[in-house]
């Protein structure tokens, strides 16, 4: 019986990592346009049909196009058009910073992309950069007046804006993003003092061990928010296999952050998918887990994880009704320097959740069975507490 996901698999090892292709599958699967719909829509919801596109024109899938076949062909040259897009506005931003004496450390993507067989596999959709946080008013500034860029949002930890190509940039202040590591704030809070200069750039770039940290705890924070789909795990396999490493020290600073078992469960996950490990039950569940999270993750993940530290239904929606004012504050900056206009805001929030009513209902109602699966994935998972107790992203 024809299963997607083992076909994306195939194709994503073969493509992005050292497994072989069966040629013959590959081209059973492009001849058969119901196969091919179901591979299409599990490779877009993951943002993964670039390298699906790639391996059928690679293979001469694509020469008798169908509306499917055309749409992974789009998809695989807006992959390629994206990346040199985002290599273009990066590096004007960092020789900008460079000329005006702004230090900077290029995040996530941006440095995980140069270890793929070919950078434009690793898609995202921002540049992300850590900058100092006194420098962030200037950065802004000098980011709209010499480029172009124009504001969009302020969070917490950074400030969002838009190149006049429409490139979202991400300028970060804090890798402590909205207290939700704030356990792990003795391994993150320090990256300034670990970094090395670029050269004779103001450019930065994290120790290997740091970054490695770094990716896993942001992982950690999308999974517990409802799933963060393939992609970091490709990556994961990517940074363990396309470039020399101290696994000790790697270990070493996961196990004072308190995400070693984390770590090493999407290890596993990881070379299960890209390698040649074999499944045990519980990463059968995180599979599942991830799998119908898609990219974003999905919100019936999210209330059954939820679900499992808030001890029932009624607590969980409790939560999610009432928000603690050290959780709030994120949502409106307002609130920090005006504490006592948090039950206005309260009600704001109130507004804007209910509103999309059916997504609030989805989430609110949780499955019993579904909820057990994620506490006996979780406790094999090993989350911290200051992960496991961290806010709902609205």
């Amino acid at each position: 019986m024809y299963n997607a996901n083992e076909a994306l698999f195939m194709i994503l090892r073969s493509e992005a990592c050292d497994g072989e292709l069966d040629e013959a599958v590959l081209k059973s699967i492009a001849e058969n346009s119901e196969q091919l719909d179901k591979l299409y829509a599990l490779a877009k919801y993951h943002d993964m049909a670039h390298i699906v596109g790639a391996a059928l024109e690679k293979a001469g899938l694509l020469e008798e196009m169908t509306e499917t076949k055309a749409k992974l062909y789009k998809q695989h040259y807006a992959a390629i058009y994206r990346y040199r897009g985002i290599e273009h506005e990066l590096s004007a931003v960092t020789a900008l910073f460079t000329e005006c004496g702004v230090a900077h450390i290029p995040l996530k993507g941006s440095v995980i992309r140069k270890y793929y067989k070919e950078p434009w596999m690793r898609t995202s959709c921002d540049i992300d950069v850590l900058i100092h946080k006194e420098d962030i008013d200037r950065a802004a500034v000098l980011l709209t007046e010499r480029l172009g860029f124009t504001y969009h949002t302020t969070s917490s930890h950074d400030v969002a804006l838009f190149s006049p190509g429409g490139v979202h940039l991400e300028l970060h202040y804090d890798l402590i993003e909205d207290s939700l590591f704030a356990g792990l704030g003795n391994v993150l809070e320090n990256v300034w003092e670990r970094a090395t200069q670029i050269d004779e750039t103001c450019g930065y770039e994290m120790p290997d061990d740091l970054f490695y940290f770094y990716h896993i705890s942001h992982m950690a924070k999308h999974f517990m928010d409802g799933g963060c789909g393939i992609k970091p795990l490709l990556d994961i396999w990517v940074l363990r296999n396309r470039m020399e490493y101290d696994e000790e020290a790697r270990y070493e600073l996961l196990e004072k952050g308190g995400m070693l078992k984390f770590a090493e469960a999407a290890e596993l996950l990881s070379e299960i998918w890209f390698g040649k490990a074999e499944h045990i039950e519980e990463t059968l569940l995180i599979e599942n887990f991830v799998l119908t999270g898609g990219t974003y993750g999905m919100p019936q993940n999210r209330a059954n994880v939820q679900k499992v530290y808030q001890g029932s239904r009624f607590r969980y929606i409790m939560s999610r009704i009432f928000v603690p004012y050290d959780i709030i504050k994120y949502y409106y900056p307002i609130l920090r320097k005006h504490k006592w206009l948090t039950p206005f805001y309260e009600v704001k929030r109130w507004l804007k959740v209910f509103s999309r009513k059916n997504k609030a209902i989805k989430e609110l109602h949780t499955d019993e069975s579904a909820a057990q699966s994620s506490k006996i994935m979780l406790d094999y998972l090993g989350i911290p507490e200051s992960v496991r107790e961290s806010k709902n992203n609205d």
